[in-house]
């Protein structure tokens, strides 16, 4: 009987795949299949899945052309045989005894959803994620579940496969953004029964070059393609405002790293355009009144405001120091630090 599959969408990650696949072949729990879905890779990333199937037969290679990752877990999702199913992204790995640590979770309190402890790995130095620490307070405090502390990452998680197919919960495909966000929510809408557990089982690597966690100066324009998207489904309209406002804020959440992320002016006029675009949806889909209940929204409004007075007139140094930059309703002049 498998009790875990592990499913790992696979594209282009041959500096990372090997340590991967060793984290998952060296489980401790034995009765697993690792479903790596090959997303029509370039580079040697093929190679070494073949390589690692010849030498553990609980290994199965799906090859498709390149999709996206969301249809990349779908197809996992689809081929899954064990009784729970992890996501695994491949440039990130678990600790030996993570399978058997949230099986054995999930099993005990016959939850449909277990949610652990993860550590980023971040310039060869492991960090405890800003979800673990919420994870703990959950644990110690014994605080009811909400989309906030269920959070919106797929892969600090193990679900029971039943609950997944029995509720079609798949991820909503040809997204370039914000999937996961979109997933988690819409598992949370399902009101799984919950188990948390403290335990650090993935280590998840932040900000490789072409991963989903480095920044892209469009990402906001394409969060709120994906927020679209996500809103004209039946199943988010059928929750309730309030909970429909928790996943705004969940969004306005990544607007804000974003603006934080950038911050030459020319960068910050772009990140302040998207905003508003943002900022003006959901002004025509809520009423004024629900949206000023949220923190990040009165925030944004406000650094909106600060870029645009920016674009008016604003001083500042060149990244080198060297410069004066004086911006003048849009156009910029460059004058040597110091000189006459």
């Amino acid at each position: 009987m498998i009790k875990v599959s592990i499913i790992i969408p696979v594209y282009n990650v041959e500096q990372y795949l090997e340590e991967c696949l060793n984290s998952l072949i060296s489980q401790t729990l034995k009765d697993i299949e690792i479903i790596c879905v090959n997303d029509g890779s370039t580079d040697s990333s093929g190679k070494i899945l073949e390589d690692f199937a010849k030498k553990d037969s609980r290994i199965k290679i799906i090859n498709q052309k390149n999709s996206g990752v969301a249809i990349a877990r779908n197809t996992g999702i689809d081929a899954a045989n064990g009784e729970c199913l992890m996501f695994v992204d491949s440039d990130d790995f678990l600790i030996s005894t993570a399978c058997e640590t949230a099986y054995n979770a999930i099993q005990k309190d016959y939850s449909d959803v277990c949610i652990f402890g993860h550590l980023e790995l971040i310039n060869d130095t492991l960090v405890e994620g800003r979800e673990t620490q919420v994870l703990k307070k959950i644990i110690n405090n014994s605080e009811g579940i909400d989309l906030y502390n269920f959070n919106f990452l797929c892969t600090d998680k193990i679900y029971k496969t039943s609950f997944l197919k029995n509720s079609n919960l798949k991820f909503i495909e040809n997204l370039q953004t914000a999937e996961d966000t979109i997933f988690a929510s819409s598992v949370f809408f399902y009101k799984p029964k919950c188990t948390f557990i403290e335990d650090n089982l993935y280590i998840y690597r932040v900000s490789r070059s072409g991963s989903a966690t480095t920044y892209n100066i469009k990402g906001i324009e394409s969060n709120l393609k994906s927020f679209k998207i996500f809103y004209e489904t039946e199943l988010f309209q059928q929750q309730a405002n309030d909970i429909q406002l928790k996943v705004v804020e969940l969004f306005l959440i990544g607007c804000r790293a974003y603006y934080r992320k950038f911050k030459t002016l020319k960068e910050q006029l772009i990140i302040a355009k998207d905003i508003d675009a943002t900022l003006q949806f959901l002004e025509t889909t809520y009423s004024k009144n629900d949206l000023r209940t949220l923190k990040l929204y009165n925030q944004l409004k406000r650094r909106r405001l600060i870029a645009f007075l920016n674009f008016i007139f604003s001083i500042e140094n060149s990244e080198d120091r060297k410069y004066k930059i004086i911006t003048v309703l849009g156009f910029r002049f460059t004058f040597l630090r110091g000189s006459k």
